[in-house]
């Protein structure tokens, strides 16, 4: 796979990374794959289970990564995209709220909460390239461009969660 265009993204979220500030308060070891099969609730609390993507990373990757993941899911490989309208009220505030009960710094770290949603866009590009080329070459040019012109994801503003 060779894009220029999505390296040369790749490179500068990079960049901004490595410039990013890490603290104790915004950085150590996430879970790096939330989504519903991976959370078992009781009656008070969330449990997370399968640590075998766990790594040491920003904590708002692990939000970026959960919400990406289940607009994904919902949006592309689901018969209920109805579901999308809902998404705000029924996972990604509480999800959120959760996380800040335990973490409360990290809601500093929400305004970048797109920026860390484009890492997590381009390594999904890079990963499923080939499937999505082979099944969808149209929205692969789509995936790109949305790389490529840093196209807003998520359908609400991030202030919208503080």
């Amino acid at each position: 796979m060779l894009y220029p265009d999505v390296q040369a993204c790749f490179k500068d979220m990079k960049t901004k990374l490595e410039h990013y500030p890490v603290t104790r308060a915004n950085f150590g070891f996430i879970h790096n794959d939330i989504h519903p099969k991976n959370i078992l609730l009781s009656p008070s609390a969330m449990h997370l289970i399968d640590f075998d993507r766990s790594c040491r990373h920003f904590f708002v990757q692990d939000i970026a990564n959960a919400i990406y993941s289940e607009y994904s899911r919902i949006g592309f490989h689901s018969k209920h995209k109805a579901a999308l309208a809902d998404m705000l009220k029924l996972f990604v505030k509480p999800f959120i709220e959760s996380y800040i009960e335990t973490y409360p710094t990290l809601a500093e770290d929400l305004i970048a909460l797109e920026q860390f949603i484009m890492y997590r866009r381009i390594v999904m590009f890079a990963i499923f390239h080939d499937e999505v080329k082979a099944a969808a070459p149209a929205y692969l040019e789509e995936f790109r461009q949305g790389i490529v012109q840093n196209t807003k994801f998520l359908p609400f503003d991030t202030s919208d969660l503080l």
